[in-house]
Parts: C-alpha cells; structure tokens; sequence
C-alpha cells in the first residue's frame, strides 16, 4: 500500500501522548546506541554485517525505511516512508467480495468528504530530540502534513496510524470503529557512535537513518489486548498489519514486550490526526 498526497486536517480525534523525560545525552547516537546496550534502545544490525561493506547501503539493516543526505523531512513524508500494509481476510464482512483494487478499505471519517481510495489518518505524537536543541519541528497551521522536521535534531519518534471502519461484527458489535497502531522510529547518523558497529557500510557524506524499531498493535484500545513487536533481522518493510476477520484489531507478531527510555523534547502542542489518501 503506498501513501498519496492527499491531505486533510482533523481538528479533534485523538489526542497525542505527551511524554516528558529529561535527555541525558548531548548526542544522538548516544541516545540511541550507548544506553547500556544497542538491545535496549531497539536498534539492531543485519544477519550479514559486511553484505555492503565498504558501500553507502543500509538497505539490509532491520527495520530499515529510508536513508539520505538531506536534513529536512515533512511529517507527511515521514508518514508514507514509514507506512504499513494493512491485511484483510477474505472472510471481512466488509469487504463484501471486493478483492485487490476494488477494496476501499480503511475508510474515511464520517464527517469527511468521500474519497476514491482507502484512507489511513497518522499522527506525530512525540519527538526525541537531542539534549537542549530547539527547532526541530517547524509547524504549519494550515497543512499539519507539511508541518517540517529537522531530523539532524532528531534521535527517535513515536508515529500512530489509525483506520477507521463504519461497523465491526461480533460480540459488543458497534458502529464507528477505529484502531491504532503506533510505530517507534530511530534516527541514525551514518557517521555516527551507532550504525559503524552494525554494519560495514560506509558513506562518503553524511547520511541519516531511518529505522522502525517496534510496532506495538493497540487491539480494540484496551491495553490489556496490545500486541507488540520488536523489529529484527527476520523483519520485512513495509511492516504487514493482520486486521482481525469482523473486529478490525490490528494483530501482529508478539514478542517480548522491552521499551527503550529517552530522555526527551516533547512536541509543544498536539499534532491532530492527519489523512491520506491510499492506493493499493
């Protein structure tokens, strides 16, 4: 499923999660790489460290989503990098026989113009930053997707999805259901404390990282039925979401639930849910 350029801007939907913690690093590898352990910060190296040795090429690194020279990125973009695919079964009452393109699923809110394609809403809901640096989000008012991140500021980000369905089936069925997933995201400097100790590849200039760490599938909005999983080398990008036949919780691979804690630059205000339009 990949991501278009469709943007709307929902004012009051879900809130973000604002967490405060001090940074305790004056670096981003530092943040990422040296808190007791590369395990603990959800940063792991490939099966074959010296795949591309010598070469500017991450593509073989876990959870690995982008990698580049610039330093600027929209939160729209970093949305359509990062996006998942979303995994129907051919029994969803919903779907009512539709199969491949025909399938209009997620679809849009309610009180939303229709659209042509499936609809998936994300949200920011915080940014790591290093220790004392300002100005790593630039806002923008009038298209919260074009909203700028100075990712050279950034050590990680926690990025939710959400898919809206108009009913779901079976037991407590209701009308308006939606579900979250959240996705944890690294930054890396090529250059960096980090990724040298991962893999062999080596840049001339340098390059940012961007990896997915956890995806942690918020079933039904309850806690108590999340299901998590840590990236690791067996993982393939774009993460795959199994959407429960009639319910619509997101299901993934569960693993040993381990958080890494940052220190951190909360975003100053709450970046509503933001749509994009999907094709598949």
């Amino acid at each position: 499923m990949t991501y278009g350029k469709r943007l709307a801007t929902i004012t009051a939907c879900v809130a973000a999660l604002g967490l405060t913690t001090p940074a305790t690093s004056p670096a981003q590898e530092e943040g990422l790489g040296l808190l007791k352990s590369l395990e603990k910060a959800g940063i792991r190296g490939p099966l074959n460290p010296s795949l591309y040795a010598g070469q500017c090429n991450f593509s073989n690194l876990p959870g690995i989503v982008w990698w580049g020279t610039e330093t600027e990125m929209t939160v729209e973009r970093l949305a359509s990098l990062a996006a998942p695919i979303f995994w129907f079964s051919p029994d969803e009452p919903l779907l009512r026989g539709t199969e491949g393109r025909e399938i209009m699923m997620p679809e849009h809110l309610p009180f939303e113009d229709s659209a042509s394609a499936p609809v998936v809403y994300f949200q920011l809901d915080e940014i790591v930053t290093l220790k004392g640096v300002e100005g790593e989000l630039t806002a923008n008012s009038e298209d919260r997707g074009q909203s700028l991140l100075d990712i050279s500021k950034i050590a990680a980000m926690r990025l939710g999805f959400f898919a809206y369905y108009p009913s779901e089936a079976g037991l407590g069925a209701h009308e308006h259901d939606l579900e979250a997933v959240e996705f944890k995201l690294g930054m890396m400097k090529s250059d960096g404390l980090v990724l040298p100790d991962l893999t062999e590849a080596r840049c001339e200039e340098t390059n940012y990282v961007l990896v997915v760490t956890r995806v942690i599938g918020k079933a039904h909005g309850i806690e108590w039925f999340w299901n998590i999983s840590d990236v690791d080398a067996d993982t393939k990008m774009p993460f795959t979401l199994l959407v429960e036949e009639g319910k619509h919780a997101i299901g993934i691979l569960v693993s040993a639930s381990t958080s890494l804690m940052f220190q951190n630059h909360s975003i100053p205000w709450a970046l509503p849910i933001t749509r994009v339009t999907t094709s598949t």
